[in-house]
């Protein structure tokens, strides 16, 4: 046997190893450890299940796939257009980023009760699942037209070509691999956000059969239906990479939502920070203005449209300091349960990547199991999780936890790869020891990649958090939209959307400073 089919064949025995680990597991849990043993189906509880439930599938995936599908199409449409104009016209990127990372921070449990007041039936549900899809088509368009080589695009302007030419000839064929894997990481968040909508109210859909197995207590059927979403999630994800590759085979390449970098200027400190500040008001002033446009355009009622100037006086008015208290006391609750479950998520990803990194059999066991988690919609996951561990804090905290563990699972492992060669070779060269390797060179060069991470894992973390409160716990700021929507009161709807979306883009952006003060420091030091 050569020595490629041997690296091989050890591959493969080591993925049937984890996927092995994963079924004894399953299967412990649901017949010993558990004391509630209908928290968990056996695997082959579950497939007999699955079977028996296969004509029940149909409609409901139909209708799930139908609107993730408009909802991917629209949404990826605006957000290559929205990419293109970023780089064409680098200005409005520096004014607009913001406008992007506030979409992606807005948790989509929050905007799905207001697109269904906006849309009447399935183009809510559309609506959600274009929004869901924005941010990360947004990045990878960006990246990928930004990855054309400076050469080529001075051999267009040299012949008397311009931005267009050089857009047309040269940057989208450069920006295929980085479209692809932007619409890769995209496929799965339209479901996402297809069920969350689903979740609001309708006749068929995967999100509307979840509801009705969970209030019905048919344990077996939740699972299942949470197994059809991973399936459908990982069926689009690998179908979407399948046509990248086909499409770009001469590079295979990946866009890593970690290697976002907002628009920064050089210079000076004092001019860099009041170039950000001016930035940052525009970005304010134009967010104001477009909230305004979106409401005048749509012709909303009143009683549900909510413009800036009536939620800031809802929030500041003296005589709603008993709604402020209330308000406050949920968000502490949310940002503390998200708090901890990033680090959980974090330091796990953190522990992981030293094993996936330090060992390929390792590594060939737990990432496919780690792609196959990563797959699960949250609406999925979340009553599962609350089936086995309970409607506690507990549930939030983990939910939390596994929405940031992915995103930084897959930059750490990245930044320790990533540490250079001739570092570990004076290392080795003076007796160091693969663990030295590790603490002083590979982990050091790794915490960019932790703090870049943070940018993608923060929001998530809040929003999972959201869900977790939304679906299952009944406290904190997810269960405050919740009943808000219950009573029609969309005052607080509106100003409970905009404070956790507030938090959410702050927590992106303490993430960004402190990236940018740990690379200048590295760049500083090389």
């Amino acid at each position: 046997m050569s020595g490629e089919s041997g690296r091989r064949w050890a591959d493969v025995r080591a993925a049937l190893a984890g996927v092995g680990v994963l079924l004894g597991v399953w299967v412990l849990s649901s017949e010993v450890l558990l004391s509630q043993k209908e928290a968990v189906p056996s695997p082959w509880e579950l497939a007999a299940q699955m079977v028996s439930d296969l004509s029940y599938y149909g409609p409901h995936v139909r209708q799930t796939m139908s609107e993730a599908g408009w909802g991917y199409l629209w949404g990826n449409l605006f957000a290559f257009a929205v990419g293109v104009l970023f780089v064409v016209i680098p200005f409005l990127e520096r004014l607009a980023f913001r406008l992007v990372v506030a979409v992606y921070s807005l948790p989509l449990i929050a905007t799905a009760p207001i697109l269904q007041v906006i849309f009447a039936g399935d183009r809510a549900k559309i609506a959600v699942a274009a929004q869901a899809v924005l941010f990360t088509t947004v990045i990878g368009v960006t990246i990928g037209l930004r990855a054309a080589h400076q050469t080529h695009l001075d051999l267009v302007h040299a012949a008397g070509g311009g931005r267009f030419q050089a857009l047309v000839r040269v940057r989208l064929r450069s920006a295929i691999p980085g479209i692809t894997s932007g619409l890769k990481i995209a496929a799965p968040a339209a479901l996402l956000g297809a069920v969350i909508g689903e979740f609001l109210g309708g006749t068929r859909g995967l999100g509307v059969a979840m509801i009705a197995s969970q209030q019905s207590f048919d344990v077996a059927r939740t699972w299942g239906l949470a197994a059809v979403l991973t399936i459908l999630s990982a069926s689009v994800y690998a179908l979407t990479g399948w046509l990248g590759r086909r499409l770009a085979p001469w590079e295979a390449t990946s866009t890593d939502l970690g290697e976002i970098l907002t628009p920064s200027t050089g210079g000076r400190l004092w001019r860099r920070a009041i170039s950000s500040a001016g930035y940052l008001v525009g970005s304010i002033v134009a967010t104001v203005l477009l909230w305004k446009l979106l409401l005048g355009g749509f012709h909303i009622d009143p009683f549900f449209a909510k413009g800036p100037g009536e939620v800031w006086a809802y929030l500041t008015d003296p005589a709603n300091g008993t709604v402020r208290s209330e308000m406050w006391s949920d968000l502490v609750i949310t940002l503390r349960n998200a708090g901890l479950g990033y680090a959980v998520g974090t330091v796990g990803a953190l522990l992981l990547a030293i094993a996936v990194t330090s060992s390929r059999a390792v590594e060939q066991a737990v990432m496919p199991i780690a792609i196959a988690v990563r797959a699960v919609p949250l609406v999925a996951m979340t009553p599962l999780v609350a089936l086995v561990v309970g409607r506690g804090v507990a549930c939030v905290l983990i939910i939390a936890g596994m929405v940031t563990f992915f995103p930084s699972l897959v930059q750490i492992v990245d930044g320790i790869r990533g540490a250079p060669r001739p570092a570990l070779e004076t290392v080795q060269a003076f007796g160091g020891t693969h663990w030295s390797q590790l603490t002083r060179v590979r982990l050091p060069y790794a915490l960019p990649s932790v703090f870049a991470s943070a940018r993608i894992a923060g929001p998530l973390a809040i929003i999972g958090a959201t869900l977790a409160e939304w679906l299952v716990t009944g406290r904190g700021i997810g269960n405050r939209m919740v009943v808000s929507l219950s009573r029609s009161n969309y005052l607080d709807l509106w100003a409970t959307v905009l404070v956790i979306t507030v938090c959410a883009i702050a927590t992106y952006g303490m993430a960004s400073v402190a990236e940018g003060f740990v690379l200048r420091r590295y760049h500083e030091v090389a």
